[in-house]
């Protein structure tokens, strides 16, 4: 049991991701579905799906405080600070929005 706990903290350490400042190039949602993307000035991500987009689900609160926050970011030219955990779904070459920060808000 010791061991089971030791592996699962390990295994929580890697999957941290530190935060990454970039800026929002481009950014919609699609219609049919919620997900939401924003294309930006370099790549982030896990590397089995690092990629220069990032995408997340609307659906939610949390989703539209994120799309809250691109859009600010790409509407003022101003950087965000992201993470990216993991990729959108299994098999997705796109890495899933895990925490957002306008540049100079409070958390940042």
């Amino acid at each position: 049991m010791k061991y089971l706990l030791l592996i699962s903290l390990f295994l929580g350490v890697i999957a941290y991701a530190e935060p990454f400042e970039t800026k929002v190039l481009q950014m919609g949602c699609h219609v049919k579905d919620s997900t939401c993307y924003a294309t930006l000035s370099a790549k982030v991500g896990p590397g089995d799906c690092q990629h220069n987009s990032i995408r997340w689900y609307n659906n939610s609160g949390y989703g539209k405080a994120a799309l809250s926050l691109m859009k600010s970011a790409y509407l003022s030219g101003r950087k965000v600070m992201l993470t990216s955990e993991s990729c959108l779904k299994e098999g997705s070459k796109y890495p899933a929005l895990s925490t957002v920060y306008l540049e100079g808000s409070k958390g940042f």
